[in-house]
């Protein structure tokens, strides 16, 4: 299934002249896009015709730089129920505009909001100014989280007269990802916010990445689960992140350079993994004992084994054949292969070790 998750579908009349003009300059299908906007019919169509099976419909409060005032978590709420399994909708509380925050949550809720958008640049707030005294965004954060509901912070700058990009640098969300914990993350436009967001990713926390080719159609959603580089909470070797991403109806889970058996907690943040490339070689990560344990609990479709010791680079790690030995799995070196093409369809049923061709030392 192919998600997309960022489609500006807003109510176009709510737009102030200077931000309809900077939209009309920047986009030569300026006419189709207001279609869609008014029509989720015609929206639909062309979801069918990209080959997208959803979509998530970005809203967000913002009077001063865009026009958009609160109307728009109707607005988007109603446009859904053309097909609410392929229409997914994002809407938005303004922390500084809104006159109660908490009847506001609720209408959120039950209009069936399904992921909040902060936009700092165009709302002219920090993504932690609760630390500066905007309370209402510390309980809008804590009505997610409670809820488990995503939020999308918009990253990186922004054309529209009146916007403040220095509201957009990712870092202020780092505050966020320590005081939210069990926050679920989105920042958007991961392409352009450099090496400081991606570094927020080794945080404990669960954080993903928007991110979009230059045709403008999504590539991969992105998610970064905190782990440690060794077994004693990193204060060896430091952190370590394992990432998540689905393509395809894929989800396939990276482990890094991964230094201990999962938690609980990361189990669950890493489930539904159907393919899982796993450091099995010991010395500076999991070896082969932690790697079958760290298998049998995540318990994938099919297991690349990587980070072990090859005729061609004999590093002071374990052979493969010892964590082969410990998944019951001696036969998969016989039955290796210089590369792999995957789908959804050609999963296995049952965990199976699927061993590739190295080409040298790296």
């Amino acid at each position: 299934m192919i998600t997309d998750c960022h489609i500006h579908i807003q109510p176009v009349e709510m737009f102030k002249p200077a931000a309809l003009e900077a939209m009309k300059k920047k986009r030569a299908n300026f006419d189709q896009i207001v279609e869609f906007c008014r029509s989720p019919r015609a929206f639909l169509k062309h979801l069918d015709a990209a080959g997208v099976d959803r979509a998530v419909l970005i809203n967000y409060v913002a009077p001063e730089v865009i026009g958009f005032t609160p109307e728009v978590n109707p607005f988007v709420a109603n446009y859904v129920k053309e097909d609410p399994k392929r229409l997914i909708p994002c809407g938005s509380i303004h922390p500084r505009h809104t006159k109660n925050v908490l009847a506001d949550v609720e209408q959120v809720l039950r209009l069936g909001i399904r992921m909040i958008k902060i936009h700092p640049p165009h709302q002219l707030l920090f993504p932690n100014d609760y630390l500066n005294g905007v309370k209402e965004l510390e309980i809008i954060y804590r009505a997610a989280e409670a809820n488990g509901i995503p939020v999308m912070f918009h990253t990186g700058t922004s054309i529209f007269p009146g916007a403040r990009n220095k509201f957009g640098d990712p870092v202020y969300v780092d505050d966020v990802a320590v005081d939210f914990p069990k926050l679920k993350i989105l920042l958007a436009h991961g392409a352009n916010i450099g090496d400081t967001a991606r570094d927020g990713s080794t945080r404990d926390v669960e954080l993903a990445y928007d991110m979009f080719g230059s045709s403008g159609r999504p590539l991969v959603l992105i998610m970064g689960i905190g782990t440690y580089h060794d077994g004693e909470s990193g204060s060896k070797l430091g952190k370590n992140t394992a990432y998540v991403f689905e393509l395809e109806d894929v989800r396939i889970c990276h482990l890094g350079d991964l230094g201990h058996v999962p938690t609980p907690e990361q189990v669950e943040d890493l489930s539904g993994v159907d393919v899982l490339l796993a450091p099995v070689g010991g010395n500076s990560t999991i070896g082969a004992a932690a790697a079958a344990e760290t298998v049998s609990l995540l318990e994938p479709k099919l297991v690349i084994p990587m980070h072990y010791q090859t005729p061609a680079d004999k590093a002071d790690l374990e052979p493969l054949d010892r964590f082969l030995k410990e998944i019951s799995a001696q036969s998969a070196f016989e039955e290796r292969q210089p590369k792999l093409t995957i789908t959804r369809t050609t999963l296995p049923h049952e965990t199976k070790v699927q061993v590739l061709d190295y080409k040298g030392a790296g």
